[in-house]
């Protein structure tokens, strides 16, 4: 299984599922279902957790590939009804995502690529307030003050000097803030972030929020504060639309 959160940092590679892995996974289910009177629950299971080569770490991902991992999908042909499922598909390529499904993953989890570009999203608003009503409270600020007083979720995970930590608690692809944005005042923080009336201006759009400077401009959505956000985290959502 790949470490929760994603790993500190990714490896140059990455141990693959081999197909007797898969098999001996399979097999042991099995015996152990049939050993507790449950042998027909079998029918009810869909997919085997395998890793496929992807992984992403603090500042960088490994993208999968799938000549690396060609072994994998024959085995489903031995094992109808059944499918893989990839962990920690989070910033994959496009092109990977699509060639994961066509290789039998028809489970590809996500989970901080989605609150990564929230979080995206609302700090590029943060400096887009900041610019324009400079005596305005800062976001980052109040996340990191959470993040400090509360260092539980991200200690652990994130390593090197303060500044390097300081940008990891902020930024990285572990996206450990996620766990700090249902505390009462980063609620708060964003309530109010997100009450500035009135649409962006599309160029600080384009400066600070270009994940969704392209989904705004062709289809002429809403630009107020909300609807970029929802835009950013439906971007990513549509990645993995377009892969299956």
């Amino acid at each position: 299984m790949p470490p929760p959160g994603g790993a500190i940092e990714v490896e140059t590679s990455l141990a693959i599922t081999t197909p007797e892995a898969v098999r001996e996974t399979i097999g042991l289910h099995q015996d152990a279902f049939s050993r507790h009177g449950v042998a027909t629950a079998t029918a009810r299971i869909i997919g085997v957790v395998v890793q496929p080569g992807v992984e992403f770490g603090s500042s960088s991902v490994h993208f999968y590939d799938r000549a690396a991992a060609a072994a994998l999908p024959a085995v489903l042909d031995e094992f109808p009804g059944l499918l893989f499922e990839a962990h920690s598909t989070d910033y994959q390529r496009p092109q990977g995502l699509s060639d994961l499904v066509s290789d039998g993953f028809g489970i590809l989890k996500v989970g901080p690529w989605l609150t990564f570009a929230m979080r995206e999203a609302l700090y590029g608003l943060d400096v887009i307030r900041q610019i324009t009503t400079p005596e305005a409270p800062m976001l980052w600020a109040t996340m990191e003050r959470l993040m400090l007083a509360r260092p539980a979720y991200w200690q652990g995970h994130y390593a090197g000097s303060e500044t390097q930590l300081r940008l990891a608690r902020h930024y990285s692809y572990s996206d450990r803030i996620r766990y700090y944005w249902d505390e009462a005042d980063a609620q708060t923080a964003v309530a109010d972030l997100l009450s500035v009336g009135g649409a962006v201006d599309e160029t600080m759009i384009s400066q600070y929020c270009g994940r969704v400077y392209d989904v705004v401009r062709a289809s002429q959505k809403s630009s107020d504060p909300r609807s970029l956000v929802l835009a950013s985290i439906g971007k990513v959502l549509s990645t993995y639309r377009l892969a299956v």
